[in-house]
């Protein structure tokens, strides 16, 4: 952004200030007039200049009184002054300096050496008021909970504020050290979700609006998982190779998020099936035209009470959830073991008829790095959109677990509903994204559920990806945990 600076001309001669623009007018400087030092004070306070060239002999207010109201008001006390006086003594030279004025130049002058000094003055007003900003900016930045990087062409990190050397763990800068590039400094310390996002990120021109997620998964009891979003920004006056990026600290909203979904899906799923079975019972008993035996009474009484207990159950699961800090480590890592059983009761629960699940055998004793609580809640919400997803709701659900490497394991879940538009498939874990609407045109909640599978995935030191298949419409979801 171009700034052209303003100069205030305070003269009762109307030709001497036509003879000074016309003389200063080449240099692209706008121009204030005033007739007196009445005006060129009220001239002043309006639109505060970049410099006044001031006369002395005025009427009403005299340039020394101006030059003293100026040096007195805060807002306007920094603003250099020039006097123009055909005042030639050594007294009103002393006196003008007094005042407050920063030179002082006689009348007539000469047009070349008014032009310079007064190039000259500007430019040490602006590198002043320059240095002036930034030092306020350096003060704001350092006192700032988020983090700040000024990044150079290269991605170098030519400026940390506090913040942000704390949180990628930055040396003390040192004069004659080298830059540290920001993407390989970042990559030692976390993992950079979602991977598109941070593919163009050396690129001339990078997508500034792009999510861009660090995530440092938990590391054992009492270290909590550290999420931060990184933004991008272009100084409009810092050149074409400069960025601005900010690291904010998101790990509490993450946490605040995972705790709505859970408690939403939990509400919406483990609690609708008691529910119901105590409401239908209660129905049944309260009938009298039904005209039930002994024996029947009991039997609806004894499932009532199995409901209840399972309600009940249900309950303490989601205070013990509400009240526990982590979904990934609370009750330890599971058993893949686990998983057959887990998805079948979620295909009762949500009605979903053809499932099939395919353990791989070496995996039977293998255990991954969430809990049975965090792998139910993923199995839940994947096979639900895999329902949700399917133009009569009726899908074929295929889930396969088998050994990747000797340190993970991959959960495959295929089905056969609607594939998703290319240009949405890099989005759909990102968090706080609702694809639904993109998607389908009416179907919600699929944005905050798959960010929070992939929060409590990466959390957990994994991968996720989500595919079109080739052989058909429908989908394929793999998610890669580490073994414990």
């Amino acid at each position: 952004m171009h700034y052209t600076p303003r100069v205030l001309i305070v003269d009762d001669d109307p030709t001497a200030r036509k003879v000074l623009q016309s003389i200063l007018e080449p240099e692209g400087y706008e121009f204030v007039l005033a007739g007196d030092g009445v005006e060129g004070l009220d001239r002043a306070v309006e639109a505060p200049p970049d410099l006044i060239l001031l006369d002395i002999l005025m009427p009403r207010m005299d340039g020394f009184e101006v030059c003293r109201r100026l040096r007195v008001n805060p807002d306007l006390a920094e603003i250099p002054i020039l006097i123009l006086t055909a005042l030639d003594d050594s007294d009103s030279r002393l006196k003008g300096i007094e005042a407050g004025a920063d030179d002082i130049i006689p009348k007539p002058f000469d047009q070349v050496e008014l032009t310079s000094r007064v190039r000259s003055i500007l430019r040490l007003n602006r590198y002043r008021r320059i240095t002036a900003e930034r030092a306020r900016f350096e003060w704001v930045v350092e006192k700032s909970d988020d983090g700040y990087l000024v990044l150079g062409r290269g991605d170098q990190i030519l400026y940390a504020n506090h913040k942000a050397r704390a949180m990628l763990e930055l040396p003390e800068p040192e004069a004659g050290s080298p830059p540290i590039p920001f993407l390989s400094r970042a990559k030692r310390l976390y993992r950079c979700e979602p991977p598109q996002a941070w593919a163009d990120w050396l690129d001339d021109e990078p997508a500034l609006d792009a999510s861009r997620l660090l995530v440092k998964p938990e590391e054992g009891r009492g270290a909590a998982a550290r999420w931060i979003e990184v933004s991008l920004f272009r100084p409009q006056e810092s050149g074409e190779s400069s960025r601005l990026a900010r690291l904010k600290d998101i790990s509490s909203d993450v946490a605040n998020q995972r705790v709505m979904w859970t408690f939403h899906s939990m509400i919406n799923h483990k609690l609708r099936t008691p529910f119901a079975w105590l409401i239908s019972g209660a129905h049944m008993l309260c009938d009298q035209d039904l005209n039930m035996s002994r024996e029947e009474i009991t039997e609806v009484a004894r499932s009532m009470s199995e409901e209840a207990n399972r309600l009940h159950g249900e309950i303490e699961d989601i205070l013990e959830y509400l009240e526990a800090p982590s979904l990934v480590r609370q009750g330890g890592a599971c058993r893949l073991a686990e998983l057959p059983a887990l998805a079948e009761e979620i295909a009762r629960e949500i009605g979903l008829d053809d499932l099939g699940v395919l353990l791989d055998p070496a995996l039977s004793e293998a255990r991954i790095g969430v809990s049975s609580k965090a792998l139910d809640l993923i199995l839940l919400e994947l096979l639900e959109n895999s329902k949700k997803f399917h133009p009569e709701n009726k899908p074929s659900v295929a889930v396969e677990v088998k050994p990747m490497g000797p340190k993970a394991a991959m959960v495959s879940i295929t089905d056969n509903g609607l594939s998703i538009p290319e240009e949405l498939l890099d989005q759909v874990w990102t968090p706080y994204y609702q694809g639904e609407r993109d998607h389908t045109g009416q179907i919600s909640g699929m944005g905050l559920g798959l960010s929070m599978v992939a929060s409590v995935i990466w959390e957990a030191g994994g991968h996720c990806g989500i595919y079109n298949r080739k052989d058909g419409p429908g989908v394929v979801l793999k998610l890669i945990f580490p073994l414990a």
